[in-house]
């Protein structure tokens, strides 16, 4: 005999099992970038072997069948058009809300800039003096405040495609 419901409602009917979904395609970002974290960085570096910021972000570019505009490549430019109040990164779509593919600009100081590209909406791929080819995120205190914008390589128009194998 059953024990009547302690509570005194009745018991709650069986949920019917989910039915087992596939699971969604893996993320661009570690196709496309996972061969270039941890290369080491380099003054001018272009890959393959080394990149610096500049660099990275070509290579992130290229993967991404875009070409970003000649004076981006030069990073003496890049810092003094920067430093003037230009915005060498005009030609490409600034976004509010970052997404993969997207290049973020951080600043380093008065005459020095940074370049970073967004693995996901919180996580830059970068390269810097200081370390490796590295994924951070860029609400950490350390990047957070420097964060000038972020400028879309990727349009719905134009699919993506990950490394040549």
């Amino acid at each position: 005999m059953p024990k009547p419901a302690v509570t005194g409602f009745p018991p709650l009917p069986a949920r019917p099992r989910a039915a087992l979904q596939p699971r969604p395609p893996a993320p661009l970002a570690p196709r496309l970038f996972a061969d270039l974290i941890g290369k080491p960085w380099a003054e001018g570096g272009r890959g393959p072997d080394a990149y610096d910021c500049v660099g990275l972000v070509l290579e992130v570019a290229k993967r991404l069948g875009k070409q970003l505009p000649d004076y981006v490549s030069n990073e003496a430019t890049l810092h003094a058009e920067l430093a003037a109040g230009g915005d060498s990164l005009a030609d490409l779509p600034r976004m509010i809300h970052p997404n993969v593919g997207d290049v973020v600009l951080l600043r380093m100081g008065v005459n020095e800039h940074h370049l970073g590209v967004m693995v996901d909406s919180c996580r830059m791929l970068h390269a810097s003096r200081n370390c490796a080819a590295i994924i951070e995120r860029v609400n950490s205190p350390l990047w957070q405040r420097r964060v000038m914008g972020y400028y879309a390589l990727l349009s719905a128009a134009a699919p993506a495609k990950g490394p040549a194998a």
